[in-house]
């Protein structure tokens, strides 16, 4: 092994060394190579900041001065010059005009301060008029003999000019010679002399009127103002400080203008040479003062005139001192490489092994104590990270499957321990081996170790041992229990309805188990019991509501025939006293059928079929209708019947009216039955803009505190007497309260004996807007007979409402056919046409909803338009008008029908007909509604 050892340790010296000596030779040319590019890189990137110093600083001066051009202060000024101008020479006009240039020229070098430069001048008609400079200002005065510089005395000639405060100052040929002529507007760079400036100029647009025309103003540049700021060395050398790169700004033919180390300044005639190499632009070698240096040069065009070179500098010695540098590293690490690679080889057996051996031991540990957290580091990512890799996996997978397998457990503990069915586990022997809590509290032992510490469980929970026998036998049979109804016994003795499930199973270590679940069916017996019983109550509802229903169609029938012929023969009898007998027989065939009425709503409220609707109707029409019924008898009794209606901003409201003019006409009804002398008054006002309150007050009987509740429930009344005198069934307030309940309003009473009752009913009615159409126009009581009459198809089994409607059609144009049954009906519908359908709901071998579902069949099958049919029915509540809009009827006529009754329908059905046939014909492309 040590032998091994050695060997390795002199091939990899030898390699090494052979390697170093190879890579030391390569090295030392690509460093230097290498630092050379990147000194050239480096100044480049200087020559390229320069150049964008230079164009930014032009930027700023620019755009600074483009600012102070068009600034309201500088145009003021300007234009109040070119206006003094232009009024003429006068001395006074002449000092104005020069004070307004000394206030300008001192704007202009404000900016000199934060703009660092070296002049301002100001520029009228291409003639220089005003020089500023940090510490000096000049005005240029137009004399006899040419053209004066004047220069303030003191501080106070900076004020305002004058001769006394104004000094002539000699002319600096310099300054004057670059003055000479205009400035080129924008920024530039100009060379004067030795000296590098950035200049710029911009003209200052004013306002004024023009003399072509007095009412408009032209725009002209009033004057030209200039900045100028010298390129000088400091700048340069500041440069030199963030780049560390040296910076001059050359001519063409090699002078030097700007420096950043003037001392270090080359020799025109070598610059000249580099300049003049046909590579110009790849790096250069340059002596300046005795050193060499790496040298950079590009052409500055932003330069008035001919163009500048800008030119960069490094120290040949500073490359040339990075390659060494970095050659002593190398030979440094090379020797420290040589020292690691020996010790790298002689612990290389130990290397390899230790992984091995440490992984071995981990294996180990997580073997000897089964802690399956625990990982085997991955040292490598060869064969043996490979090996440690596959032995963390399977731990893994086995960490987590024992962790689902806990959870599993917790879970399904969570389920057993809180489930609220009993659930249990014993042995073939009957032994409970495991009990949850709910199971315990059933049974009355509190917690599961009580109820698996009673012995004799078995014996207590079940009343009769057959039973348990019963059901032990029917789980061997069928090997299982579902849903199995039982009746079980707690610890206290008491008994309760359960129902059990249980399945055998076989157990590894247990052997034969019964497992299962207990249900406590108390509270789900009684709720079916309760249902039970509502069940019954609503069948026992819909048995009343039947009999109610039959109840009235078989006393409707007849009611039809006899009010039908008593109308008839009050007609045609003359005789006095027959007429008054022929009355009160109407008279009480009206009361009978108001009874009748009265118990049927009274039965739609209580099995909650009274349904109401929302429809616009109109307060002083209502109770002008519920007036008029009980004028005639108001009258006969001797009473002042009288209304005031307050409709108020909404005279249309928005509710059941007909529910409405029934409660009404009951209050005013009852008011003058109980009143023999003195009025009645039906009042209506609003209370609010969505509630309206009604009134009905009477000077009668009264009524005692102690009836005022009882008279609103069903069949009850003050007391018997009033009942024989007044005659009546309790009812009709009775109804009127469920009624105004369901409306969700109120009624209430005053009332004392002797002293007449006042009714007061609060309701919610909502303003609306009335209909736009004429429907609720009231019809005229007499109806004129239609010359034409209409053909109309009767079907009615009853001879005596065939003799009856006979006689009530007798002396009109109309045409009658009749028919006996549905089927009779459905055959004279098919052998010709018919304007109108009058159809008995009940008849034999066919009724009318059979009868009318058959002719619209038929009518879809032949094409044929579809004719008006109209039930007739002595059933009085919603659901016959249901079944009979579901046949296909029209409308709904209730039994029993007066004549009066009867030819008003009649007439207004015929006064539509006409108006349909009036319509003009519709288009011809118009699409059929048959098929």
């Amino acid at each position: 092994m040590r032998s091994l050892q050695h060997k390795l340790l002199l091939v990899t010296l030898s390699t090494v060394f052979l390697v170093a000596l190879f890579a030391g030779a390569s090295a030392v040319w690509i460093t230097y190579v290498d630092h050379r590019d990147r000194a050239r890189e480096k100044l480049d990137s200087a020559l390229a900041l320069l150049v964008k110093e230079l164009s930014a600083s032009a930027r700023a001066l620019d755009t600074t001065l483009e600012a102070e051009a068009s600034t309201p202060e500088v145009r003021r000024m300007v234009t109040a010059l070119h206006n003094l101008t232009a009024q003429g020479e006068q001395a006074a006009t002449q000092e104005l005009a020069y004070t307004l240039r000394i206030r300008l020229i001192q704007h202009l070098r404000q900016t000199l301060q934060t703009q660092p430069g070296d002049l301002a001048a100001l520029w009228e008609d291409g003639r220089l008029s005003a020089i500023g400079r940090q510490h000096q200002i000049l005005l240029l005065k137009e004399e006899g003999n040419g053209l004066s510089v004047f220069t303030p005395r003191d501080d106070a000639g900076l004020v305002r000019f004058s001769d006394e405060l104004w000094r002539k100052a000699p002319a600096e040929q310099s300054l004057m010679a670059e003055m000479s002529s205009p400035p080129q507007i924008g920024a530039t760079a100009v060379r004067r002399e030795q000296q590098l400036y950035l200049q710029d100029a911009q003209p200052v647009r004013i306002q004024v009127e023009d003399p072509d025309n007095a009412y408009q103003l032209k725009t002209l540049p009033g004057a030209v103002i200039q900045y100028r700021r010298p390129i000088d060395n400091q700048r340069l050398h500041r440069f030199f400080e963030r780049t560390h790169v040296e910076i001059e700004i050359l001519t063409e033919d090699g002078v030097a203008l700007v420096s950043s180390h003037p001392q270090h300044a080359a020799s025109r005639q070598a610059i000249f040479a580099a300049l003049s190499r046909h590579n110009r632009a790849a790096m250069q070698s340059v002596t300046r003062a005795d050193v060499s240096y790496l040298a950079r040069f590009s052409s500055y065009s932003l330069i008035e005139g001919a163009p500048l070179t800008l030119a960069a500098y490094i120290p040949h010695a500073q490359v040339i001192a990075q390659t060494g540098h970095i050659l002593w590293l190398q030979g440094a690490g090379l020797g420290i490489g040589l020292l690691i690679t020996v010790l790298v080889t002689l612990w290389l057996g130990r290397f390899i092994t230790q992984p091995i051996i440490r992984m071995t031991e981990r294996m180990r540990a997580v073997a000897n104590t089964q802690d399956l957290s625990k990982r085997v580091a991955i040292e490598s990512t060869d064969e043996i990270g490979e090996l440690a890799r596959s032995f963390n996996e399977m731990t893994e997978r086995l960490q987590q499957a024992d962790f689902a397998m806990r959870l599993a457990e917790q879970k399904y503990r969570s389920i057993f321990e809180n489930s609220v069915e009993g659930i249990f586990q014993i042995s073939s022997s009957g032994v409970l081996i495991t009990a949850n809590p709910a199971l315990a509290q059933m049974l009355g032992y509190g917690a599961p170790r009580n109820l698996i510490a009673s012995e004799d469980w078995m014996k207590r929970v079940f009343p009769r041992q057959s039973e348990r026998k019963r059901l032990m036998l029917r789980l061997m049979r069928n090997h299982a229990i579902i849903n199995y109804d039982i009746t079980l016994r707690r610890r206290d003795g008491s008994t309760f309805a359960a129902m059990v499930n249980a399945y055998p199973v076989v157990t590894s270590g247990k052997g034969r188990l019964i497992e299962g679940a207990v249900q406590d069916m108390t509270e789900r017996r009684q709720q079916e019991r309760a249902e039970q019983a509502r069940h019954a109550a609503e069948q026992a509802n819909a048995a009343k509501t039947q009999f109610l229903a039959a109840m009235s169609h078989e006393i409707r029938t007849p009611m039809n025939v006899i009010m039908g012929i008593s109308e008839l023969l009050l007609e045609q009898e003359s005789d006095a006293a027959k007429r008054d007998y022929l009355a009160t027989s109407v008279s009480a065939g009206e009361g009978l059928l108001s009874l009748i009425n009265d118990i049927l709503d009274l039965s739609k409220i209580e099995a909650g079929e009274m349904t109401l609707g929302q429809e616009p109707f109109e307060l002083n029409a209502l109770m002008a209708d519920v007036t008029r019924i009980f004028q005639q008898k108001a009258t006969q009794k001797g009473l002042e019947l009288s209304a005031v209606c307050d409709v108020g901003p909404a005279p249309w409201r928005l509710g059941d009216a007909s529910r409405l003019r029934q409660v009404l006409i009951n209050l005013v009804g009852n008011a003058i039955k109980f009143t023999q002398k003195g009025s009645v008054r039906l009042r209506g006002a609003p209370l609010s803009p969505t509630h309206y309150g009604f009134e009905v007050a009477d000077s009668g009987i009264g009524v005692a505190p102690k009836h005022q509740q009882s008279i609103f429930q069903p069949f009850s009344q003050a007391d018997s007497g009033i009942s024989r005198q007044y005659g009546g069934t309790g009812l009709g307030l009775s109804i009127c309260k469920r009624l105004i309940e369901r409306m969700e309003g109120e009624i209430t009473l005053e009332s004392a004996p002797g002293r007449g009752s006042l009714f007061r009913v609060e309701l919610p009615l909502p303003p609306t807007s009335a209909p736009t159409t004429a429907a609720h126009e009231a019809q005229t009581d007499e109806q004129t007979p239609a010359a034409n009459g209409l053909k109309i198809l009767i079907a009615e089994d009853s001879e005596d409402n065939i003799m009856l409607l006979k006689a009530y059609l007798s002396k009109t144009p109309h045409s009658l056919t009749f028919a006996r049954n549905g089927e009779e009906a459905v055959k004279q519908y098919a052998l010709r046409r018919f304007d109108l359908v009058l159809m008995d709901v009940q008849m034999p071998r066919m009724d009318g909803y059979a009868a009318t579902r058959h002719i619209r069949q038929w009518e879809r099958r032949n094409g044929r338009a579809r004719a008006p049919i109209w039930a007739l029915s002595a059933h009085a509540f919603d659901d016959a008008h249901r079944h009979s809009e579901e046949a296909g009827c029209d409308g709904h006529l209730t039994k029993p029908i007066r004549k009066k009754e009867l030819l008003a329908f009649l007439e207004r059905f015929h006064s539509a007909q006409h108006a349909a046939d009036d319509a003009p014909e519709p288009p011809a492309s118009q699409p059929s509604v048959f098929p």
